[in-house]
């Protein structure tokens, strides 16, 4: 993140659900209150919002365009619930000041930009028959609509054999992606790493079955969305928890 960008400084209040709110955004962070008593305050990190983005008003009339609408934004955002497990959350901002709203919008936009480790181009595998079978399903019902959401341009290869994924990733250029993902069971993550991993051995000139070399450190990033709970995973005879 950019100096110009951390020092950026928005203060409004807004209205939700009927509702007011005094809403804060500096140093990387959204926070949001209850314009009055009792105190309700949320704290949302930049890192954490996967878009901003002004609400469409649905037309009327089948025939007619979906409208933007200048008075309300949304951000999606991810957030921690029990038991520290992340879930997809929105909350959408009224103004009578279009001005105000459009502020808002393109100022936390840039701050996105700016977020050089997120994906804009993402290769992703789906075992169908890894995580109980419901890789496939998982990925549909909640992933997608999130890389959709977050703009970003998902690349899915379904793989029907056994090592397709590791070996796709191994002798494939794979140029035109800046990360790497996958779902599945533990057996669908074990090939994708080593994958990985034999592909930068191969690039490198290193014997993979050498074994008094280091194998080196893959350098594309890697997101793993589990079908079920993966409690581990071999990689070239080292375990791996994750």
């Amino acid at each position: 993140m950019t100096d110009e960008t951390q020092q950026s400084v928005l203060l409004t209040t807004f209205s939700s659900k009927k509702k007011r709110y005094k809403v804060f955004f500096h140093q990387g962070k959204i926070i949001w209150d209850n314009e009055k008593p009792p105190s309700a305050q949320n704290t949302v990190p930049i890192e954490n919002v996967i878009a901003v983005e002004h609400n469409i008003l649905q037309p009327r009339h089948p025939l007619d365009d979906p409208r933007i609408d200048p008075n309300n934004f949304i951000i999606h955002y991810a957030e921690k619930g029990l038991k520290k497990i992340w879930k997809y959350n929105t909350i959408m901002f009224g103004h009578t000041d279009q001005l105000q709203i459009s502020s808002w919008v393109k100022t936390l936009q840039n701050h996105l930009q700016t977020l050089i480790q997120r994906p804009k181009k993402l290769l992703m595998f789906v075992n169908p028959f890894g995580g109980k079978r419901n890789a496939l399903r998982v990925y549909e019902k909640y992933a997608k609509p999130l890389f959709h959401i977050a703009n970003i341009d998902v690349t899915v290869t379904v793989s029907q054999r056994k090592d397709q994924i590791k070996d796709f990733i191994a002798y494939h250029n794979l140029d035109i992606f800046d990360s790497i993902a996958c779902v599945g069971g533990d057996g669908t993550v074990s090939e994708l790493f080593n994958g990985l991993v034999i592909r930068e051995c191969r690039l490198k000139g290193i014997d993979i079955d050498n074994h008094s070399v280091e194998l080196p450190r893959p350098s594309l990033p890697v997101g793993v969305i589990p079908g079920v709970y993966i409690f581990g995973f071999v990689l070239s005879n080292k375990l791996f928890s994750i």
